[in-house]
Parts: C-alpha cells; structure tokens; sequence
C-alpha cells in the first residue's frame, strides 16, 4: 500500500441516483480521477562552514601520546580560519571520562581571535586510555566537526 501526501488534486465526478420525496431511497455514486500534483521545487540544503579542528598542546605543541597518571595537561581545540566569539566554549565542553579530572579553564578574548575554541586541563586518575570521541557539534550555519582525542595514560 503505498503513502502519499495529497498537495493538489482535481476531481471529475458523474453523479447519478435518485434522490427521492417521501419514502424513497437515494443514492450518489462518485467517480473520479486523480491527478499528480505539480512539482513543489525542494528546498535548497542549507550549507554549512566547516572549519578546521583540530587538537593541540599548549603553546602549540602536539597532543602527547601518552602521560603519566597524577600528571597535569592543558589540552587545546584550536578552529582554523574560524574567530567568533560564540559559542562559548562551554558549548564544546565533553562529557567526562571516568577516572580523570577534567576542567575547562576561560578562554581570553584574544586566544578566541586566535581560534581557541576551549581549553581542557586533564589529570588523569590512575592508568589506562583518555578517549574524547570523535563528535560534530552544530551552531548556526557553522558545523563544528571535532576530532577524536586519544592519550594512553601509564603508572607513575
């Protein structure tokens, strides 16, 4: 059986029966025809800016690879080509991993300017592996398209 959402139709009825007076029955028959709806032109997708993210250390080092637990890190997501200043950044904010500690420090207007989208400061509990999964955030016409995060924490 098929679904179909009726927009536009024309109906060409013949009619017959008896309408009565008294005790007479009546009785209508309708036939009809169907026609297509007129093409309603789709809407246009709506584009999107896609700006570059991507994960940094701070003073723009690489993300190390593996630490030490107790030990403390400040992680930065950096935007290239992108400076506003909304969303916060409390809008990019993760949920947190079990066995870390993990804050959000403010972000200057200037390290904004600069592309900083949010700085997290991570100190790991005990040893194990940091995952920040992959993940796309939207806001606006602006798609946030934030990248996996993965540092293997070792003993002390």
């Amino acid at each position: 059986m098929k679904k179909f959402v009726l927009t536009f139709f024309i109906l060409t009825a013949a009619v017959s029966g008896v309408f009565a007076q008294g005790n007479r029955s009546s009785a209508i028959i309708i036939t009809g025809q169907e026609n297509q709806a007129p093409a309603v032109p789709a809407e246009p997708e709506q584009q999107f800016f896609i700006p570059r993210l991507y994960w940094e250390g701070i003073n723009r080092s690489a993300v190390a690879r593996q630490m030490k637990a107790g030990e403390r890190i400040t992680l930065v997501l950096r935007a290239a080509g992108w400076n506003e200043l909304h969303p916060q950044q409390a809008f990019f904010m993760p949920e947190v991993p079990q066995n870390v500690i993990l804050a959000s420090p403010s972000v200057s207007a200037e390290e904004r300017f600069n592309g900083i989208v949010i700085k997290l400061t991570l100190i790991p509990l005990k040893e194990g592996e940091f995952v920040l999964p992959a993940r796309v955030l939207v806001h606006g016409t602006t798609r946030f398209e934030i990248p996996e995060l993965y540092i293997q924490i070792i003993t002390r």
